[in-house]
C-alpha cells in the first residue's frame, strides 16, 4: 500500500460530502492595496448547517459511554463510527464540547449515519461553500436603541442627619450595690436612697438572665417613700419573684433615675 502525504489526504477528505467545512458559509472581502483589489475568501468559523439541524442530530442521537481510549482524540471515535476522521467536529458540536482537551466526558452524544447522510444531502442542495456572502453585508446598521442614558445626573446627595442621644436634663442616675445579708434574705426587699422613677428600674444579678419588672421585682411604698424594691411574689401581681435567686451573699446591682426636683 502506497503512502499519501498530509495534501493528498486533506484533498480526498474535502471532496467527501460530509467534510465539516462543507457545512460552513464562505465570505468575501476586498482588500485594496496600493496598486490593486485583493479579493480575498476565507471559511466562517460558525458551522451554520450544523446550527441549523441541531434539534435534529439530538432526535436521532444515541448516548455511549466514552471509553478512555476515546479521550483527547474525537478522530478516533469518529474513525471507529463513521469510517472517517472528518465528523470529529461534528461529535465536539452535538456535545456542547469547545476543546480537544475536554473531550474526556463520562457519556457523550453519537448521531446516527443515517441523520448525517440527510443533512449531507441539504448541504449539497443549499451549497454553501459557493454560496459567498460579501463581510460588509453582514454587518447592518445599529438599530434604534429603546432606552436613553441622560448625559448626566445631577448629583443628588442625602445628607446625614446627626443623630444625638436625648438626655433629659432634669433626672438624675444612679446605681446601687446590695449584698445580701440575711435580714434583706429575710425581708425579701431593699430600700433604695432615693423615690426612683418606677419605670426605669432595673436590676442586675451576675451569671443571671435579665429580670423583667412586675414579673420578678417591683417597687413598693415604705414609711411614706415609694423606695423598696421588693422581689417577693406575694407582694407583685401575677409575678413570681426572685426568692431561689436572691439568697446571701449574692451581690445585686440597682438602677434608676429620679427627677432633679426631689
Amino acid at each position: 500500500m502506497s503512502t499519501i502525504t498530509i495534501n493528498e489526504e486533506a484533498l480526498i477528505s474535502s471532496r467527501l460530502a460530509t467534510d465539516i467545512d462543507s457545512f460552513r458559509r464562505r465570505y468575501t472581502m476586498k482588500e485594496i492595496s496600493d496598486t490593486e483589489e485583493i479579493l480575498i475568501q476565507f471559511v466562517a468559523p460558525k458551522i451554520i448547517c450544523l446550527e441549523d439541524y441541531r434539534f435534529f442530530l439530538l432526535q436521532n442521537s444515541r448516548t455511549e459511554i466514552l471509553q478512555s481510549k476515546y479521550y483527547f482524540r474525537p478522530d478516533y471515535l469518529s474513525y471507529d463510527e463513521y469510517d472517517t476522521t472528518n465528523l470529529w467536529n461534528l461529535l465536539m458540536f452535538i456535545n456542547d464540547i469547545p476543546t480537544i482537551e475536554e473531550f474526556n466526558k463520562e457519556n457523550v452524544l453519537i448521531p446516527s449515519r443515517s441523520s448525517i447522510m440527510k443533512i449531507a444531502k441539504d448541504v449539497v442542495l443549499k451549497d454553501p461553500v459557493n454560496e459567498l456572502v460579501p463581510l460588509n453585508e453582514i454587518f447592518r446598521a445599529e438599530t434604534e436603541k429603546l432606552f436613553y442614558a441622560p448625559s448626566s445626573l445631577p448629583n443628588l446627595v442625602k445628607p446625614i442627619e446627626q443623630k444625638t442621644e436625648f438626655i433629659p436634663s432634669n433626672l438624675y442616675f444612679y446605681k446601687e450595690l446590695f449584698i445580701m445579708d440575711v435580714i434583706s434574705v429575710k425581708q425579701r426587699a431593699v430600700d433604695l436612697k432615693f423615690d426612683p422613677i418606677v419605670d426605669s428600674v432595673q436590676i442586675k444579678v451576675a451569671e443571671q438572665p435579665t429580670f423583667i419588672y412586675n414579673k420578678h421585682y417591683t417597687i413598693i411604698k415604705n414609711n411614706g417613700r415609694l423606695n423598696r424594691l421588693t422581689w417577693d411574689p406575694r407582694k407583685i401581681l401575677n409575678g413570681v419573684g426572685l426568692v431561689d435567686v436572691l439568697t446571701e451573699e449574692v451581690n445585686l446591682e440597682v438602677q434608676y433615675s429620679r427627677h432633679i426636683s426631689e
